[in-house]
């Protein structure tokens, strides 16, 4: 039966049904089997995450999680692949700093790197390496050289670079052993100006990026030892400083960073440092902004996430999809975007992407510090719900038998829980919902998500 809505009503009512029936897995909508049980306190961040083969993801950043099993983590945690934390990792006591990059190594082994100075009760220099288990390797002696770490990468063959400060305002990027003590084969490169950024490409050529001070250069390539590799040319046009470099499988990289501070950019450079005439580069012209990372996808397309309104005039609210060429993804959805920073974006198992930062929404739904999107276009929803918007009364029909199905606030809350068993079910919801919701249906072993509006008079 159609109810009438009030005049007033009707535009809204438009708009709601357009945006709960809008494509469920288009590449950047939300991927709703990962919902995390808590928000973290104000002030809280994510910076950095990896993945594991299960699906688990190990966070850090600056953060303390709510004590609702009798002990608070901070700074480095896991989520396990649905979004329910574990609170019995790591397996040691609590870090003591902030945590700015993770890195993933072979064996389960991972990088911490950031501001730190203990872990699990034991003093520790600003990088240390742990097992699976959250335990810290003893076997990895830092180097007394590496002080502050601005950044850091880990070559082919397990060589750790690090940029780090060097006496009174100097810089040096350093090369590690696997034991974390200094490699002596590697001429260390010293820096009148700050380093932001290193990379290393197929080749094992080494990019380091900056306010480098280097002959207007803010990017600069070494060679395997050390040296610097004077084939590759890139000169500044202005005061531009190098944040973030990413090689690219076609020989190239992409740079970004700020002129004078300010104004954002991102270039593709070709091999030999010249910019490739083909890729449709960008300089915003707004104050402020910044791109904090870059994500680049197997049909070389971008994923940008940083803070910032717009992209090249798009509404782009912190995070935007390019194509290979430096153009707007229009199938990238972006919907009203993040509420504030992304800082990291990494790769979801081939599905989709994880996002991390200071945000507590994307696109209305709450998710606090973290979140995963879809990358996959040919992903349906295998139920049918309706009247969406809706006045409390619903139908489902599928297939299969409904097995369960669950009302979830979008902060996550398990509201009502029902358990039909059958192919059709009909629902009444109380009359105290009004809003937007998350309707979870359990299908055999498959589950599927479809967002529902209520509107109640």
């Amino acid at each position: 039966m159609t109810k009438q809505l009030p005049g007033g009503f009707y535009l809204i009512f438009i708009a709601l049904n357009i945006f709960c029936n809008k494509v469920a897995a288009q590449p950047g909508t939300i991927d709703y089997s990962f919902i995390t049980e808590f928000d973290f306190f104000n002030g809280n961040y994510i910076s950095s995450a990896i993945v594991n083969e299960d699906g688990s993801m190990i966070i850090g950043g600056s953060f303390i999680t709510p004590n609702q099993t009798g002990r608070q983590i901070s700074g480095i945690g896991k989520f396990h692949k649905d979004g329910t934390f574990d609170y019995n990792w790591p397996a040691g006591d609590v870090l003591g700093g902030s945590v700015s990059q993770l890195i993933k190594l072979d064996g389960g082994k991972i990088l911490v790197a950031g501001v730190l100075s203990y872990y699990n009760r034991k003093a520790c220099g600003n990088l240390i390496k742990i097992d699976k288990n959250g335990l810290e390797d003893s076997h990895f002696q830092l180097s007394d050289e590496v002080r502050t770490i601005y950044a850091i990468t880990v070559q082919k063959d397990h060589k750790i670079l690090v940029a780090t400060q060097f006496g009174n305002n100097r810089f040096q990027v350093l090369r590690l052993n696997e034991n974390g003590k200094k490699d002596e084969t590697f001429q260390a490169q010293v820096f009148d100006q700050n380093v932001y950024a290193l990379a290393v490409d197929e080749l094992n050529r080494i990019y380091v990026g900056g306010w480098l001070n280097a002959d207007s250069r803010p990017v600069i390539r070494l060679l395997e030892n050390g040296r610097v590799d004077h084939d590759f040319n890139y000169k500044s046009s202005g005061n531009e400083i190098v944040l973030g470099i990413r090689c690219l499988k076609d020989g190239g990289l992409l740079i970004n960073g700020n002129f004078n501070g300010l104004y954002v950019f991102l270039y593709k450079l070709l091999s030999n440092g010249q910019f490739d005439p083909l890729f449709n580069k960008h300089s915003s012209v707004i104050p402020n902004e910044s791109i904090n990372t870059i994500h680049v996808l197997s049909d070389q397309r971008i994923i940008l996430g940083g803070e910032f309104l717009t992209y090249k005039n798009v509404n782009s609210k912190n995070i935007v999809g390019l194509d290979a060429f430096g153009s707007v993804d229009s199938g990238f959805y972006v919907g009203q975007g993040f509420n504030e920073r992304v800082f990291k974006i990494v790769p979801y198992q081939n599905e989709g992407i994880l996002v991390t930062g200071t945000f507590t929404g994307y696109d209305g739904f709450l998710s606090s510090k973290i979140i995963r999107l879809n990358l996959k276009e040919d992903l349906k929803s295998n139920f049918e719900l309706f009247p969406n918007p809706s006045d409390g009364s619903i139908n489902l029909e599928a297939k299969v038998d409904i097995r369960e199905v669950q009302i979830i606030s979008l902060n996550g809350k398990i509201l009502y829980r029902f358990y039909p068993d059958n192919l059709k079910t009909y629902i009444q919801l109380p009359d105290v919902l009004n809003g937007l919701f998350l309707v979870k249906v359990v299908l055999g072993d498959q589950v599927s998500y479809k967002r529902l509006c209520i509107l109640n008079r």
